[in-house]
């Protein structure tokens, strides 16, 4: 069967590796990311707090909510610990970190 765990049903027990797939496209991970985050909130929200607890790429240029757009995975989803030990880190896992650029508004006020 190709890509069998693609299809693998989602639980809040599910490993990391059969969430998310490198063959998986990168909106399919990211889907089946906000389905395991909605059984968290309902059965279990103490689990999604755990995910939750790393704020440092909020103010990085990859962050698209509590998605990292240079690795691929939730910010929290470190390829390395969160895989291989079911702890948090960061998914670019430091390295890839860039601030976000402040929009400047330069309005020029006219001499009086």
């Amino acid at each position: 069967m190709k890509n069998e765990s693609f299809h693998k049903k989602v639980t809040l027990k599910i490993s990391f590796a059969d969430l998310f797939l490198k063959s998986n496209p990168e909106d399919a991970n990211r889907a089946r990311w906000e389905e395991w985050k909605k059984l968290c909130k309902e059965k279990d929200p103490i689990i999604l707090s755990f995910w939750y607890a790393d704020v440092h790429c909020f103010s990085c240029a990859h962050c698209d909510g509590d998605w990292c757009t240079l690795a691929g995975l939730p910010c929290s989803v470190n390829p390395y610990l969160s895989f291989n030990y079911g702890m948090p880190g960061l998914a670019c896992i430091g390295g890839g970190f860039e601030p976000k650029q402040e929009e400047l508004n330069l309005v020029m006020e006219p001499d009086i």
